[in-house]
């Protein structure tokens, strides 16, 4: 997992799944690289500590510049809808295609993308979508990194999503005192779904609960962010726990009901894919079934302060 500024290469790694948008949301050295770290449905990402450097992409003819793990992360889930679109078509042709795509690519003094290609050969096996992938890549800007030039190795991987997801995990509802609690456990991920009562869900109350939640990992780097998801705003925070990640999100989908989703994924990796994805497609399902469920006690370890949600679970 990568947790701090790398100088000048970045492996980073995102788990994109079918019908997943990811919600909120390293540059090392001159030549580094931090190995890959598992992700969510599959593939590992870890990230070595800062100071643990490897050759990386070669050097090129242009000093090396800086760039925030956290920034190239955030404009690359920001447009992570063209990347899965790649991978959608291939899904067209094979139901079942899953695989993982490590893109490298220069990210340039002007914050645009070049020398995008294929960081090692690629486990999914749909040419098609592996060349519409980095052709995506190629057309991302990003803020301009400081002092030079950025390399970057950023791992994809795709796995079938939405309710597919969740049809092997187990379910399990209570509620208490009007607060329905949702607990649902997948191979690698746990998640709790808690939908209750509230006088309004604003910043001011997502923050108390984002904030609890991340006092129960202090040392651990955590990154917020407010993504909206069935055109519903919400606030999020995301803890890097290095072998584990874990995501906390407060919505509203139903007028007076704040709306709490956890999700731990124990892959490794910077982010989880297959906890936006899960998130994602709970918030969704909530908004139109229009149900009412409730908050969850606190896990262990960051399991976002519970959540609880409507039918279907």
């Amino acid at each position: 997992m990568l947790r701090v500024l790398w100088p000048s290469s970045l492996a980073l790694l995102l788990v994109g799944c079918a019908g997943a948008t990811p919600p909120p949301d390293a540059p090392p050295n001159p030549e580094a690289k931090a190995p890959p770290a598992e992700a969510p449905p599959a593939p590992e990402a870890k990230a070595e500590p800062p100071n643990k450097e490897t050759n990386v992409i070669g050097a090129l003819d242009a000093p090396v510049g800086k760039l925030e793990p956290a920034e190239i992360q955030k404009v690359i889930r920001g447009n992570f809808k063209a990347l899965r679109a790649c991978y959608e078509e291939g899904l067209q042709k094979t139901p079942n295609l899953e695989g993982r795509i490590a893109v490298k690519f220069v990210i340039g003094k002007d914050g645009k993308v070049s020398q995008a290609a294929e960081d090692s050969p690629a486990t999914l096996p749909d040419p098609d979508v592996v060349k519409c992938v980095i052709a995506a890549v190629e057309t991302l800007t990003f803020p301009a990194p400081e002092g030079g030039v950025v390399k970057v190795v950023y791992p994809i991987m795709f796995s079938p999503g939405g309710g597919d997801a969740m049809s092997n995990c187990k379910k399990t509802a209570e509620e208490k005192d009007g607060i329905r609690t949702v607990s649902i456990v997948c191979d690698k991920q746990t998640l709790k779904v808690t939908d209750m009562p509230v006088r309004a869900v604003d910043e001011k109350f997502a923050d108390a609960i984002l904030t609890g939640f991340e006092q129960q990992s202090p040392k651990m780097r955590r990154t917020r962010g407010k993504p909206t998801i069935a055109d519903k705003p919400g606030w999020s925070t995301l803890v890097d726990g290095q072998t584990w990640v874990s995501t906390l999100l407060v919505t509203e989908v139903t007028k007076g009901r704040a709306l709490v989703v956890s999700c731990l994924d124990e892959t490794g990796g910077t982010s989880s894919g297959r906890c936006d994805t899960l998130v994602e497609f709970i918030v969704k399902r909530e908004a139109t079934a229009g149900t009412t469920p409730s908050p969850s006690p606190t896990p262990k370890r960051p399991l976002p302060t519970g959540t609880a949600t409507g039918s279907g679970f």
